[in-house]
């Protein structure tokens, strides 16, 4: 039995192509992508910020991007570097991240990255925009 067969009125989706997001700006050349953490997702009624546990292993804010993007901007993995966005700017600990794409940048949304996230929703979503945030990164 089929997937049709088995929900009766089941309507075809219709699916847009995946559009890559462009760097608009030389002055922002980033694109921030603001996420969760697995073990902050997953906390249940709780705090997962206050658990001594999840301290220990997620110290404090970080900012993670591609080997290579960290040696263009002269910057070593553990050092601190200034975010800054056009909603606001935060310092960090650079941590290298050789599976992500280079000219992205991964932060939590748990430690005040959402500070870098303008204040606009997703119309489709009615979510907060967390991806795609064009952001500079700064030696400190």
């Amino acid at each position: 039995m089929n997937i049709r067969e088995q929900l009766p009125g089941l309507e075809e989706a219709s699916l847009e192509p995946v559009r890559v997001i462009e760097i608009e700006s030389e002055a922002l050349p980033f694109n921030l992508e603001l996420g969760s953490v697995y073990p902050h997702l997953y906390g249940g009624e709780g705090q997962t910020i206050n658990s001594y546990h999840l301290a220990r292993e997620f110290v404090g804010n970080y900012l993670e991007l591609h080997p290579e993007d960290i040696a263009d901007l002269g910057l070593r993995a553990g050092w601190k570097a200034r975010v800054v966005s056009n909603a606001g700017a935060l310092e960090t600990v650079i941590r290298a991240n050789p599976n992500i794409y280079k000219k992205t940048a991964f932060m939590p949304v748990h430690f005040g990255g959402n500070r870098l996230a303008p204040f606009r929703y997703d119309p489709r979503l009615k979510t907060p925009v967390f991806k795609g945030i064009p952001v500079r990164i700064e030696k400190i």
